[in-house]
């Protein structure tokens, strides 16, 4: 790609909203490991290139070898704490978001000889439903970012946390009894129904009780 440089090379002040946003929807979705400045290129836009209200400068995400990982333990994004993640997502940023189908993109990546294993296509579902789900709430991509990463290395995030109690349900949800394989798909099918059924209500306990201490401290 074509660029003048990268995100560690200059300030952050000079990126539209709408660019950082774009990076942080992929990223959050991938549960990127790896986002550092280094890997967000920065193209010129030509003058002729630019729609009425398009930005000058244009990021371009590279180097993704550490996405979509297995466990949710080492999720790190640094636009996290630039200015712009902490503005609200565009109307047509979150009409993207709410379109999105994280099976369906499982089965793109199938066709495309791309076979996930199933507790990388679990950390995608987490993140989809995260993504979506706090955006509705009119979270902005910092505060979703702050549900999904550590605060520090040996304190969950309150996404893992929230995980381990919908895996724990799963794992309760039983097995078929006579050993098939096909019997194992099943029960395999069934344990996934649970776990995403239990985190998508654990998400929107959550996010209600975020709404509601927001709600307290601007009463205070």
């Amino acid at each position: 790609m074509e660029a003048v440089g990268d995100c560690e090379e200059r300030g952050t002040r000079a990126f539209a909203v709408h660019e950082v946003h774009k990076i942080a929807c992929l990223d959050l979705r991938l549960a990127n490991t790896d986002r550092n400045g280094a890997n967000i290129l920065v193209r010129q836009r030509p003058e002729s290139e630019r729609k009425a209200g398009e930005a000058e400068l244009e990021l371009i995400p590279i180097d993704h070898g550490y996405t979509l990982p297995h466990t949710l333990q080492d999720v790190s994004f640094e636009w996290e704490y630039w200015h712009q993640a902490e503005a609200p997502f565009e109307p047509a940023t979150l009409q993207y978001i709410a379109s999105l189908d994280s099976h369906a993109d499982v089965r793109t990546l199938a066709a495309a000889g791309i076979e996930l294993p199933p507790e990388c296509a679990r950390v995608l579902h987490c993140c989809t439903a995260l993504l979506q789900r706090g955006a509705a709430a009119g979270l902005s991509p910092a505060a979703i970012a702050a549900i999904l990463t550590r605060r520090n290395e040996t304190s969950m995030s309150d996404l893992e946390k929230m995980v381990n109690v919908a895996c724990r349900a799963a794992a309760a949800a039983g097995k078929n009894g006579n050993g098939s394989a096909a019997a194992e798909r099943e029960a395999d099918d069934g344990r996934d129904h649970v776990f995403l059924h239990e985190l998508r209500g654990l998400l929107d306990e959550y996010l209600a009780e975020l709404r509601e201490d927001c709600l307290l401290d601007q009463l205070a």
